[in-house]
């Protein structure tokens, strides 16, 4: 390799990026650094006025209709999730996993999530609807569920149905009709869990940061971008004379 003097620009990069790296990843995760909008000031509907929902960093809600392939989409608490009904009486909550570093996500699959209801019992991973109308609250006016995956216990979300008792007797007669509320909360843990260094990072390459003025982020990655160039700049230049035999 020669010299240690030729590698002393290569040591100072290496050292840099690692140094930076390693603080990244003690920064105490926020609620809003995940990059998705927080749905916490959403407009909630009246109907789920009995939750919370200052307890939670992030919540989504919406209609569950009872199409023949209904399917829903979103990200919340870093994590992008699907919710389908299928076959008039088939619930399914999915967690899509993806590989991101900035704007580039690269999709490598998904799982189900388990519905676990208010009093315990393990409803698997399709929710029907003779589980729904068994599993509703008179006193609460709704059904809750903790949805959990088996294989990656610490990704788990809540999920409340609410509906117009006046209007319907049943979960599952408001969800007929277009009429069933859900509502998704996510607690600070499993937000927390679903960062790590690399989306960091990639959010101030790429000047993705939530809260941070542009120029504040252009004065971090700048220095990024520069000591990545030249990191690749002197790999090259000392993998091609290996490569050709020099």
């Amino acid at each position: 390799m020669g010299d240690i003097s030729e590698l002393r620009g290569l040591i100072v990069v290496i050292v840099f990026l690692s140094v930076f790296v390693t603080l990244v990843m003690t920064i105490p995760i926020p609620f809003d650094i995940t990059g998705y909008e927080d749905k916490r000031t959403a407009n909630i509907p009246e109907i789920f006025e009995g939750v919370d929902i200052n307890a939670y960093s992030s919540v989504y809600n919406g209609t569950i209709d009872d199409g023949y392939d209904y399917t829903q989409q979103w990200d919340s608490g870093g994590i992008s999730w699907t919710l389908q009904a299928q076959y008039n009486d088939r619930i399914f909550l999915k967690r899509n996993r993806y590989w991101v570093f900035g704007p580039i996500g690269i999709y490598q699959g998904s799982d189900m999530l388990t519905w676990m209801s208010e009093d315990g019992k393990d409803r698997g991973e399709v929710l029907t609807d003779t589980s729904l109308d068994a599993d509703y609250n008179s006193e609460t006016g709704g059904n809750k569920y903790k949805c959990v995956i088996e294989s990656d216990p610490k990704i788990y979300c809540n999920i409340y149905f609410n509906f117009n008792t006046t209007l319907y007797d049943s979960p599952s007669e408001a969800k007929d009709v277009g009429a069933l509320y859900y509502l998704q909360t996510i607690g600070v843990e499993v937000q927390a869990s679903t960062m790590n260094a690399w989306n960091v990072v990639g959010m101030l390459v790429f000047f993705q940061m939530p809260d941070i003025h542009p120029a504040i982020n252009l004065m971090i990655a700048i220095p990024l971008f520069i000591s990545i160039a030249y990191l690749i700049y002197v790999l090259v230049i000392k993998l091609i004379p290996f490569i050709a035999g020099g």
